[in-house]
């Protein structure tokens, strides 16, 4: 019986530590499992956070164009809407001296006409 006791003693010892062993090693496992699976994430994650931020630069880029053509286009409607205005006074100073020679053709032909009369009569 003296070597039954030791065996049941090391025995009832190890049989607890071999399962509590296979259990941390499934409780490690398991660990290791969902620290890929968090790593796996974090990959996509970070390669997705690249991605966004380069096509938020691309549209950040495009963005900036769009405003120098903006601008552009602006100053070349102010230079338009400048021209069109000083053309505008041109024609109406030409208008205002046409209407000024126009007055005066006529009055010189009324003259010539009253004469044209007189020397008729």
């Amino acid at each position: 019986m003296d070597k039954v006791s030791p065996i049941a003693v090391v025995l009832a010892v190890l049989l607890p530590v071999f399962v509590l062993s296979s259990s941390c090693e499934e409780q490690n496992q398991s660990d290791i499992r969902k620290s890929r699976l968090i790593a796996d994430e974090n990959l996509r994650l970070t390669t997705e956070l690249q991605r966004l931020s380069r096509r938020l630069d691309e549209q950040m880029k495009l963005l900036e164009d769009c405003r120098k053509k903006q601008e552009t286009e602006v100053q070349k409607s102010r230079e338009l809407a400048t021209s069109v205005l000083t053309d505008l006074g041109e024609c109406k100073e030409q208008n205002f001296q046409l209407q000024e020679e126009n007055k005066n053709l006529r009055a010189k032909l009324k003259l010539l006409q009253d004469e044209i009369d007189e020397a008729e009569e």
